[in-house]
């Protein structure tokens, strides 16, 4: 389940003249993985305390945030282009940790391994779209043609990025659609 799609532009700034070409940066730093606490002895109250404390009525999530930044400079026309383009996606994914997992069977402590496995799966492959997207978003911001003047660049610029964001929402949507929210993966363990 795709919990938030976070996504800011930080806008453009002056660069080095003397650049020749738009560098281009994707900084994704590996998903960050936090928890809420279950407690059951067997897969009935497990499934209640995950109905109960999980995010948004599901199991599990991944909240993806991604920002970029973004350089100007004047070619040699006397136009304002992309000079550099950094895109920053950050991932944290939140999954359940079964508390009194000792005092359990090795029946439900094997199912649950199965079920923990299926959703970790689920929620990372949210986070490889996210790379993915950010990829997508890196390229059109590069290919931003020249502008008249840098306001207008900005304008297109964030034009291109809101577009991005649309198309990465949909893949995200698209994702949850095809494994019903990672309940497909799941079936496997029932």
């Amino acid at each position: 389940m795709l919990a938030a799609f976070l996504l800011l532009g930080a806008g453009t700034q002056p660069a080095d003249p003397d650049d020749d070409d738009a560098e281009v940066q994707v900084r994704a730093p590996e998903p960050s993985v936090e928890s809420y606490d279950v407690r059951g002895l067997s897969m009935s109250a497990l499934r209640d305390e995950v109905e109960a404390k999980g995010p948004e009525g599901g199991a599990g999530t991944s909240r993806v945030g991604l920002r970029f930044e973004a350089t100007q400079r004047s070619n040699a026309k006397g136009a304002c282009e992309v000079a550099t383009v950094r895109v920053i996606a950050e991932t944290r994914i939140l999954l359940p940790s079964w508390i009194d997992k000792g005092l359990a069977t090795r029946d439900l402590k094997d199912r649950w391994a199965c079920l923990y496995r299926a959703l970790e799966e689920h929620e990372r492959g949210h986070a490889r779209i996210h790379v993915e997207n950010a990829q997508e978003v890196a390229r059109a911001l590069k290919g931003t043609p020249p502008q008249a003047n840098c306001v207008d660049l900005a304008k297109e610029v964030t034009r291109r990025f809101d577009a991005a964001k649309a198309a990465s929402f949909a893949k995200q949507q698209a994702f949850d659609r095809d494994t019903d929210h990672g309940r497909k993966e799941r079936r496997a363990c029932e």
